[in-house]
């Protein structure tokens, strides 16, 4: 784990008439290092989208924020995101990114890649620590009130395991209206009012 200590120990046996003996011995402690990572997912419609505005041919467009909250530099980033079956995968399209990568789409899997992104831990440089990518997918067709379509990531640091963003759920809504209607008999109170 991170900020643990290791410590190893080497004794060696040498013969009686050793001219040092204090050097038979050696230890050595370490602290543990490594890049980590917060994470974060995001839609910029929001959670609910409105199926009477939101049209067939209309992008959904993800965020995927991380940043290096351990004690040493990040050497490699790796990011992964299987859709839902909802979208659809073929219409994927990078919006942008904070650093160099390249981006693999193997059916609905995408897999993000920052080799030697060198990302600074938070404690070294903060800003310099987040990172981001940014991408747009189209809804297939056919979706409804009340569709949920989930999507989660998952961030890798290295040779650390995956850190899991939260799951961002968007869901079809209708907004509740009516058109018209009638007034017959208003009241108001206190009178005389604002």
């Amino acid at each position: 784990n991170i900020n643990d200590v290791l410590t190893s120990n080497v004794i060696i046996s040498a013969p009686a008439n050793d001219i040092n003996a204090n050097n038979n011995s050696f230890s050595l402690s370490q602290t543990v290092v490594a890049s980590y990572d917060p994470n974060d997912k995001i839609e910029a419609h929001g959670s609910a989208l409105d199926i009477d505005t939101f049209k067939k041919n209309e992008y959904l467009f993800y965020t995927i924020r991380f940043q290096n909250t351990g004690t040493f530099n990040a050497t490699n980033v790796r990011l992964e995101d299987v859709l839902d079956s909802q979208l659809n995968a073929e219409s994927v399209r990078m919006v942008s990114a904070s650093h160099d990568y390249t981006m693999e789409r193997i059916g609905n899997q995408l897999v993000w890649r920052f080799a030697d992104i060198n990302l600074p831990f938070e404690s070294e440089n903060a800003e310099l620590s987040n990172g981001y990518i940014t991408f747009k997918v189209k809804v297939n067709s056919g979706f409804a009130v009340n569709d949920m379509i989930p999507n989660t990531a998952e961030i890798y640091f290295d040779f650390n395991p995956a850190i899991i963003t939260n799951t961002f759920q968007t869901i079809f809504v209708t907004n509740l209206s009516v058109k018209n209607f009638e007034v017959n008999n208003v009241v108001i109170y206190p009178n005389p009012a604002k």
